[in-house]
């Protein structure tokens, strides 16, 4: 039974409070996931408690796994990378519109796994570390990567390793005001796991790029920023939730250029002018 569904059949079952929420929920089904707890119960003129009691009497944890269903349930599918939606007579650009849509769907659904405290909360964090470390397995350390790139090129002296024994090295050399920062979309990467238990355990403050779900990772980290679980087919490889990753590194980075002072500004003016003068 799809949740719309499960939502119009259940409201016999539900309390006057429940019964707002549903009939709002059907008549605005699109409107919902850019929609915070706050915002819907004012809208329903009921309490934030009663849109979490809701979530929880249709069997779902939260009002983020609502969203989330809600989203894949509008999208069509329930996961966007499975190889049965790929077929052998599909011409190239079919193939390129699949993944493309494939991003997209992931972009889309973006805002409703994030938190925006803790995302402001590790902007902080950001630009009070005097190193950032990062780290990915597979698909997640190009993620790393990027984030580092982009960082040193801010004045931060940004970690990354492809060698576990390397990575905690160079935990241990890090302090507690530094930052370090776990690449995961399952959650469960052994390895990322590890070491973001090592940090904590040496008191440094730990973020976490990881899906919406209390795995390992997720249950680590000081600062969960989450990403849509979009993939479920890994034969194909992390396409979308790699989008997903690094449209987190691409606003953590833009948020701190942002936040930067003139004289460090100049710094990455003349960096840039560098790099442009070696092109001609």
């Amino acid at each position: 039974m799809s949740l719309l569904q499960q939502i119009k059949e259940g409201k016999k079952g539900f309390t006057k409070s429940e019964e707002k929420i549903a009939g709002y929920i059907l008549s605005n089904v699109e409107e919902i996931p850019t929609l915070t707890t706050k915002e819907l119960s004012l809208r329903c003129k009921v309490s934030e408690a009663s849109i979490v009691r809701f979530c929880r009497k249709i069997g779902l944890k939260s009002y983020k796994t609502f969203k989330m269903s809600l989203l894949r349930e509008l999208s069509g599918n329930d996961y966007i990378n499975e190889v049965s939606r790929i077929h052998k007579d599909d011409l190239p650009l079919q193939l390129f519109m699949k993944v493309t849509n494939a991003s997209r769907k992931a972009l889309d659904m973006a805002e409703s796994s994030l938190d925006g405290s803790v995302f402001e909360r590790v902007i902080e964090k950001c630009l009070g570390a005097n190193r950032i470390f990062f780290f990915g397995v597979g698909g997640s350390a190009v993620s790393a990567m990027d984030a580092t790139y982009k960082f040193s090129k801010l004045g931060y002296p940004s970690l990354v390793s492809y060698d576990f024994h390397m990575a905690i090295n160079l935990i241990t050399s890090m302090e507690k005001k530094d930052l370090f920062v776990g690449i995961s979309t399952s959650g469960k990467t052994k390895e990322v796991v590890e070491l973001a238990r090592l940090a904590k355990k040496r008191g440094l403050c730990v973020a976490a790029i990881t899906k919406l779900e209390k795995t390992p990772l997720y249950k680590t980290a000081d600062f969960p920023l989450c990403i849509p679980d979009v993939e479920q087919d890994y034969r194909i490889g992390s396409i979308a939730s790699r989008t997903s990753q690094l449209n987190i590194v691409d606003a953590l980075y833009i948020n701190v250029f942002n936040r930067l002072s003139d004289d460090i500004l100049q710094k990455f003016h003349e960096t840039r002018e560098a790099v442009i003068n070696l092109r001609r």
